[in-house]
């Protein structure tokens, strides 16, 4: 093969005598087994190589100073072929070591800056064309002003990028275009960054009976690991059992979301399905959702229906999302009373005789959020408890891509509510603020003292 450029070898070779870091022989390479010593007609040589990894000529990677920095294996190969700079010794020895700086270290910190604006570019242009594609903001006409702002920021990131010296400047660019959505459900998480990290104890659902007069149920979580599953449907079961007391509480105290079909089948199971979903299918009679039709989101339902075989909701919708793809529809939409079987003019007698206690926290944010508008729909008597709850937009149904460069995952939502009874960005505010939840035995003596005193 003819190259129309010279390549110079200038890789150093490995003996025993080569330097290392630490001054000691770093490299050994030895005869473990030789052709006189093997008995059958096939002979061969066996080698063992035992060296220092940081030897030779090779490319450190940045993993080695920093925590969670990129390895070799995560830089492309067109990261690694750059131009070369040829310096002189003679040059170096003449205008010293300033020049040396200037015409070697610079020029070669410029390339690295390329590359890494290059490769979060692609990050950057991949999160703008999916929300292009699948987004319900980009067609929804209560949020006329959606395309000009996303239009405006994707191109002041672009800005961003192309001065950025590093992976941490880039990724703030990044961020700050998807922030600006303000949007809990649309953002970035980083690999390795805190907020990708989980917490280390695992919270599990329970029920207990505080007092003679008060059952405490913990709902930590609507995003469900293999042994939450388990603890859940032990709780479904227990909950179908208990005995009615006065108070109930449900401790939301660190649920951040996830499956809203889980809060929904915590209710239905203390409360009786049938008044439940009428109580919930006459507060959503003007309620419609939008979902996106996209190839991608049909996939995405598809993954879900693969988890949650046997939801009907999910099955309703990759059909509607399906027929809408069939027939080039912008939105497939879904009414909340088409899945009411009963007269909707037929006023349901309040069932509920407890008075509900919610413990609510700032880590509240989406089903934990829907779960509670369901507890307000199907019951009067209601007390929040805690602190101020996150608020979510109207923008519902997360779902999640790899970005191209590995270094970390985009989500967004694909559906849209119009006439929702919680306001877009609207969050739950306690009716009787208490800042001790990270007490539990304060929290519990806190509500029996209230409970005592009839002030609850």
């Amino acid at each position: 093969m003819f190259f129309s450029y010279e390549i110079i070898e200038l890789t150093h070779t490995l003996d025993a005598a080569i330097p290392t870091w630490n001054g000691s022989c770093g490299f050994h390479h030895d005869i473990e087994l030789d052709y006189a010593d093997c008995d059958g007609e096939d002979k061969f040589r066996v080698m063992k190589i035992k060296m220092h990894a940081g030897i030779g000529t090779h490319m450190d990677a940045p993993s080695h100073y920093v925590p969670e920095a990129r390895c070799v294996d995560d830089f492309t190969i067109d990261e690694l072929c750059m131009p070369c700079v040829v310096i002189k010794e003679s040059l170096i020895r003449k205008v010293g070591c300033f020049i040396w700086l200037f015409l070697f270290i610079f020029p070669f910190s410029l390339m690295a800056s390329t590359a890494t604006q290059n490769l979060y570019s692609n990050d950057l242009d991949f999160i703008y064309e999916s929300i292009l594609e699948n987004h319900p903001g980009v067609y929804n006409q209560e949020d006329p002003d959606f395309c000009q702002h996303a239009e405006k920021s994707y191109t002041m990131a672009q800005s961003q990028l192309k001065k950025s010296r590093n992976d941490s400047e880039s990724k703030s660019a990044i961020s700050t275009f998807t922030k600006s959505f303000n949007d809990t459900h649309l953002q970035v998480s980083w690999r390795g960054s805190l907020s990708q990290k989980q917490d280390t104890i695992i919270k599990n659902f329970s029920a207990e009976q505080l007092s003679d007069r008060v059952e405490w149920i913990s709902l930590p979580t609507f995003y469900l690991t293999v042994d939450q599953e388990k603890a859940f449907q032990k709780l479904l079961k227990n909950i179908s059992e208990l005995d009615q007391k006065e108070y109930i509480v449900f401790d939301l105290r660190g649920n951040k979301g996830g499956n809203s079909e889980y809060g929904l089948q915590i209710v239905q199971a203390l409360f009786g399905k049938e008044y439940v979903d009428r109580q919930i299918c006459l507060h959503n009679q003007k309620v419609y959702v939008d979902w996106r039709v996209s190839k991608g989101n049909v996939e995405h339902i598809r993954t879900l229906l693969k988890r949650y075989p046997n939801s009907t909701w999910l099955q309703n919708v990759e059909h509607g999302l399906i027929k809408s793809l069939k027939r080039n529809d912008i939105f497939y939409r879904e009414y909340s009373s088409d899945l009411c079987a009963f007269d909707k003019n037929t006023q349901p007698k309040d069932i509920i005789k407890q008075k509900i206690i919610v413990i609510i926290d700032a880590a509240n944010v989406s089903a934990a959020l829907d779960f509670i508008d369901q507890i307000k729909m199907i019951a009067k008597n209601i007390v929040l408890i805690g602190q101020t709850t996150r608020a979510d937009r109207l923008y519902m149904e997360v779902r999640v891509l790899r970005l191209p460069s590995d270094q970390g995952d985009f989500c967004f939502p694909i559906k849209v509510y119009h006439n929702r009874a919680r306001l877009d960005n609207q969050p739950y505010f306690p009716d009787i603020e208490f800042n001790q939840l990270d007490n539990t035995a304060a929290l519990h003596e806190f509500i029996l003292e209230k409970i005592t005193k009839n002030e609850l």
